[in-house]
């Protein structure tokens, strides 16, 4: 897999006869992030209940941004999803202490599901 960052995420896979594919040629929407091991990066109020979860990515406006990373999630951080019922905020734990997002922020938090 090869990753370019420039002005835009271009990510290329190599196939099984060694020619480099661009990822939206393999069928994947042109804005779906993937981690190194090629699986979907999810949004974090889409992980139940119970599961653990790493930060991947973190988009959003300035103000958010700093919001998020002044309680400790950064990326590379692990997130353990206490409660997520429809609805209502995602409950997590996050660096010992129990943190609530809205959902509306969750849809800014990126990240791939621990096993």
């Amino acid at each position: 897999m090869v990753v370019t960052i420039g002005k835009y995420l271009e990510i290329w896979i190599r196939s099984a006869d060694m020619e480099l594919l661009p990822l939206a040629r393999l069928g994947y929407p042109p804005d779906m992030l993937i981690n190194m091991k090629g699986e979907a990066l999810t949004k974090l109020h889409e992980i139940g209940a119970g599961q653990s979860a790493r930060v991947c990515r973190l988009e959003g406006d300035a103000r958010f941004l700093s919001r998020v990373t002044a309680i400790g999630l950064t990326q590379g951080s692990t997130v353990h999803v206490l409660q997520n019922a429809r609805k209502r905020p995602v409950l997590v734990y996050l660096r010992d202490s129990s943190v609530a997002f809205d959902r509306g922020d969750c849809e800014h938090i990126e990240v791939e599901v621990l096993p």
